[in-house]
């Protein structure tokens, strides 16, 4: 349906290898070139320009400046689509409902939904001792069995909350979930005291990168509120009293200082403007003045997020490449694992020439991307300023013995020490 209330119909392509995130939209008229990647939330139309390769994120959706990367023949090799045999799914469906159908006709109503309830909670548990695909498909079809038919009647109730914590939740008192379809990977998941999540919310603890499955825990600290259609990614941490607006979107492995509020796709800070004066009349000065007082807040708060953010990872030992803030600490080391920031670099410096030239980087970070632009763009001196000592005293442990490259710290809105 359209703004004006047309019904429309039109056809969809999709290119080979597209990958659709959870919650996407794809409207009439779409088409997605080949080894396209559309993020969680995001909204592609017809007005949607699409290239080999590009990254959208956004409602609606926008580019992004990097693309996926090149698929290589060995990629191609381990990428092919597993084919289950058809005789599995029909013995995992009759094996499934006959057990169902025995629990249901040997106890009654009460000893139906606890033992149903006790084996599922006993098999999520143990599921890394099942190795076998049709035990699995199984067990994931009583899993589906449950929430169909058990899990409705515990939505915005203290039995939904104890469920999870028998799956390995950590959840503390007061918080309400109204549906189980909020939370995914159970183990993996810790919510504090008083939090709220709206119908449509999700916290998800996993991520497929490239069809590779990566998990990371998510935190969400007391009194945070999840309003309809808000989506956290692996790896997040909510510190507390956080407000996530309707379908926000939290990527992977962002922090969120306390009290604060957040709208978007990707989210955007909120940032509360200071109530106006009572007063009818107010001299332009007082109102200049108020205004540069507010602004100095605003940087002060920033500059002490931005610290915190820069301390969270104090082992040197952690740091893996450029893209530090979406990165795994497990994760493999391989060629593309720097790929994004790769692309940004380039975007940047795709028509200047720094050979020999002495470059300034303003907000150097933990100095992945400057030890990169020296050993590819060769300058006659590079120096990285950041303004947390921390993050720079990270850059001199790990890049002291490069040549022609020198980090410092420096607040570029007050003064550069040079």
């Amino acid at each position: 349906l359209t703004l004006s209330g047309e019904h429309c119909v039109d056809h969809i392509t999709l290119g080979t290898y597209t990958n659709l995130a959870n919650g996407c939209s794809v409207l009439p008229g779409s088409h997605l070139a080949s080894e396209t990647m559309i993020g969680n939330l995001t909204r592609v139309s017809r007005e949607t320009n699409s290239n080999t390769g590009d990254v959208f994120i956004g409602v609606p959706a926008c580019v992004m400046p990097f693309k996926m990367p090149l698929r290589s023949s060995s990629t191609t090799t381990t990428d092919e689509m597993k084919i289950t045999p058809i005789w599995h799914t029909c013995f995992s469906y009759f094996i499934s409902k006959s057990l169902l159908l025995t629990i249901y006709s040997l106890t009654g109503v009460v000893g139906m939904l606890i033992i149903h309830t006790i084996l599922i909670c006993i098999f999520y548990r143990y599921r890394s001792y099942i190795h076998y695909p049709i035990v699995q498909q199984i067990i994931s079809r009583l899993r589906q069995d449950h929430q169909q038919f058990i899990c409705p009647f515990l939505g915005n109730t203290q039995c939904l909350i104890n469920l999870f914590r028998a799956f390995g939740a950590r959840i503390g008192k007061g918080v309400i979930i109204p549906d189980v379809s909020c939370l995914t990977d159970y183990h993996l998941i810790t919510i504090e005291n008083d939090v709220r999540l709206n119908m449509h919310a999700n916290i998800q603890c996993h991520s497929f990168e490239q069809r590779i499955l990566k998990v990371a825990p998510v935190t969400i600290r007391k009194s945070c509120v999840l309003m309809s259609g808000s989506f956290v990614m692996a790896g997040c941490k909510l510190m507390g009293n956080n407000r996530l607006y309707p379908f926000t979107l939290i990527m992977k492995n962002d922090l969120l200082l306390p009290n604060t509020q957040w709208k978007g796709l990707p989210a955007r800070l909120l940032t509360t403007k200071a109530a106006s004066s009572q007063s009818a009349l107010v001299r332009d000065n007082k109102v200049e003045q108020q205004q540069q007082q507010q602004s100095s807040e605003n940087v002060d708060s920033l500059s002490l997020w931005y610290e915190w953010i820069a301390n969270t990872y104090s082992n040197v030992d952690e740091l893996q490449f450029m893209n530090y803030g979406y990165a795994d600490l497990d994760e493999h080391i391989d060629d593309n694992s720097d790929y994004c920031s790769k692309q940004l670099y380039k975007q940047v410096l795709a028509h200047v020439s720094l050979t020999n030239q002495n470059v300034l980087e303003v907000s150097c970070g933990r100095g992945a991307g400057a030890v990169w632009c020296v050993h590819n763009y060769i300058p006659g001196s590079y120096v990285g300023a950041d303004l947390s000592s921390g993050v720079i005293d990270v850059c001199r442990q790990r890049h002291s013995t490069i040549s022609r490259l020198s980090f410092v710290v420096a607040d570029a809105t007050k003064y550069l020490p040079f």
